[in-house]
């Protein structure tokens, strides 16, 4: 099914389509940074600073500790609009590089059976997404960003496309924001930008 664009302003291309047999739409969202690979990355991999860009996000801790630089697990609650309840995920963090044409790709999957549930909250189990990050000319990345879930429980509506556009585009302004920043600079990865 083809792609759909449902908004494009400030540099931010938000597309969404719904495949048959699905409740939620998948989104994909394109821009360009201006920016090194590393500090992108840098930024993605700062778990605690998650919260500092991503929408609604309230809290996000790395669970255990790093198995390695470019794969591990984490939490993270958001915020959800009155009355709904909090929703809550447990993420598998992996990341890939192609050495010869320096595409960094990275997968985030909700998993299970790591920590308990919390009562008060809702627990995400159906979650999704992945970044593809393409050095370009003059200092710049192109960024692809695909996202699928299923917030859970029942919401209406305007609530879950505050999960399927409004979140995802701003999320990703603020990371344009912060890449562009230069804050990351002296992050050191391990990319090869």
């Amino acid at each position: 099914k083809a792609w759909k664009l449902s908004s494009d302003k400030e540099n931010i291309k938000v597309y969404t389509r719904k495949l048959d047999g699905e409740k939620f739409e998948q989104v994909k969202i394109k821009t360009i940074i201006q920016s090194s690979l590393s500090e992108i990355v840098a930024i993605l991999e700062d778990v605690p600073g998650q919260k500092d860009w991503m929408y609604a996000t309230e809290k996000v801790e790395l669970l255990g500790s790093k198995t390695s630089a470019y794969e591990f697990n984490y939490y993270l609650i958001m915020n959800m609009p009155f009355p709904a309840k909090d929703r809550d995920v447990v993420i598998h963090y992996i990341r890939h590089q192609n050495l010869e044409s320096k595409v960094v790709t990275t997968k985030s999957v909700a998993i299970n059976g790591i920590k308990g549930e919390i009562k008060k909250l809702a627990r995400i189990t159906d979650f999704s997404s992945s970044y593809i990050l393409t050095p370009i000319d003059n200092g710049q990345v192109d960024v692809e960003y695909y996202l699928e879930a299923n917030p859970g429980g029942s919401l209406p509506a305007w609530m879950v496309n505050l999960f399927t556009t409004k979140g995802p585009y701003e999320s990703m302004l603020a990371l344009v924001n912060l890449a562009e920043s230069g804050k990351y600079k002296s992050e050191v990865t391990t990319i090869i930008d």
